[in-house]
């Protein structure tokens, strides 16, 4: 499979606004790992100014006057796929994505990163930032978590497999359908990308992609929706 979402990741790492880079892991406030059968990738690391004026971002938390507490924040600028409650809400600039802090105060933090982002068109298109508050603001951050959608394979596809090799016949068939994976793991809008010139197959091979189910993609843990080109094939048969 191939997955149109424009979605670059990145890497960025800093203490007080300079530091070496930490896996995301590592910045998570409470234990996470990707589930089962789905693979998470990280992206490269450009330099924090390209991500935020981190002068500007300081002098706003130090006038917060936050006392103690934890609060990771996720940024991503991602192409959007659909709207509509199928699709789930779209993710904002700025979120947070967890945190130890009252909603207020974690709000607060939330507030001073967005109006501290850098607008340049050459700005990175994601990362996590953990803010650590004690005597003063500590900024921490990462490689931004993508995990791609994964298929979950259902007995009942058998069924469909079989009725594309009886479709098929003795031929081979490769046909491609798009659609869109939400973020409950179903396919939404499947239509043909590229026909296999059996219109039987590629209404066969429609009816198929529908009833695919998926781990669904995350965004640093957040299920978003995203595009999927699915092939589908059936080879010659042997005499």
């Amino acid at each position: 499979m191939r997955f149109l979402v424009a979605l670059a990741l990145l890497a960025v790492a800093a203490r007080s606004g300079a530091g070496q880079s930490a896996h995301p892991y590592d910045l998570f406030l409470s234990d996470w790992r990707p589930p089962p059968g789905q693979r998470c990738d990280l992206g490269e690391a450009p330099a924090l100014s390209a991500l935020v004026d981190t002068a500007a971002l300081f002098q706003r938390l130090g006038a917060a006057g936050i006392a103690h507490g934890s609060v990771l924040l996720a940024w991503t600028r991602h192409d959007t796929v659909g709207t509509g409650p199928e699709y789930g809400p779209m993710l904002d600039s700025v979120f947070v994505l967890e945190r130890r802090l009252p909603d207020s105060t974690a709000g607060l933090v939330h507030d001073a990163v967005l109006a501290s982002l850098t607008r340049s068109r050459d700005a990175p298109s994601g990362a996590l930032l953990r803010f650590d508050f004690d005597a003063h603001p500590t900024l921490r951050t990462a490689r931004s978590l993508w995990c791609p959608p994964a298929i979950i394979e259902d007995v009942n596809m058998d069924n469909y497999r079989a009725r594309l090799r009886a479709v098929a016949g003795k031929e081979p068939r490769n046909a491609v359908i798009g659609f869109i994976v939400g973020r409950d793991g179903a396919t939404h809008a499947p239509r043909i990308i590229s026909s296999s010139g059996d219109g039987a197959f590629d209404m066969a091979a429609l009816a198929a992609a529908a009833v695919l189910h998926y781990r669904p993609a995350l965004y640093n843990r957040v299920p978003m929706a995203v595009y999927v080109r699915f092939p589908v094939r059936v080879q010659q048969r042997m005499q």
